[in-house]
């Protein structure tokens, strides 16, 4: 089974590198007639948007190799859960573009819902594919331990707090053991 793990970890290295690859070829010289680094400082969202993204998706290729080295075998649900992780890696250019366009143009808010939502849907695919690792048995037992620990304090030991999530403007409450967070207006 390891030449299939290693077959799934060389694809999602591709991946990742053609997603951190694409995120530079948004990068354009400095206009023609325009002193250089006039031309280079006024493409500063680009540049800025360019190294966020890079090192989110470092980090992203970070965790998914340490992952990948705690899991023993492989199955086709391991295999789906890990493509549909590598979709939204390889949609971050696109929303990392479109926020760079809306800072150099002074109108940020709705490319900086599709960006963060991007990177929260990401988040939520890497639970897919933990949960996935974990469920079907396919991570070495000390790990799948060790993480069901950190899920148990993350919802909230018996004795200890509840979940607790920001939600934008709302003021969050604190929810008890096994409840939904409540929310209420700012």
């Amino acid at each position: 089974m390891a030449s299939e793990t290693s077959r799934i970890e060389a694809f999602s290295d591709g991946i990742f590198s053609i997603a951190a690859t694409l995120l530079v070829l948004e990068l354009k010289p400095p206009a023609a007639g325009q002193p250089f680094w006039q031309g280079i400082l006024t493409q500063w969202p680009g540049f800025a948007s360019f190294l966020l993204s890079f090192l989110f998706i470092g980090i992203m290729w970070i965790n998914h190799h340490r992952l990948f080295t705690h899991v023993r075998e492989a199955d086709d649900v391991l295999m789906l859960a890990n493509l549909v992780l590598l979709l939204g890696v390889v949609w971050i250019p696109y929303p990392t573009l479109l926020m760079a366009q809306s800072v150099a143009a002074g109108d940020i808010r709705d490319a900086a819902i599709l960006y963060n939502g991007s990177y929260l849907m990401i988040g939520l695919l890497f639970n897919l594919l933990l949960f996935t690792c974990i469920k079907r048995g396919l991570v070495d037992r000390e790990y799948a331990d060790v993480r069901g620990i950190a899920i148990q304090y993350a919802f909230g030991h018996q004795r200890g707090p509840g979940v607790v999530l920001p939600l934008g403007p709302m003021q969050t409450i604190q929810a008890p053991r096994g409840g939904v967070p409540l929310a209420r207006p700012a």
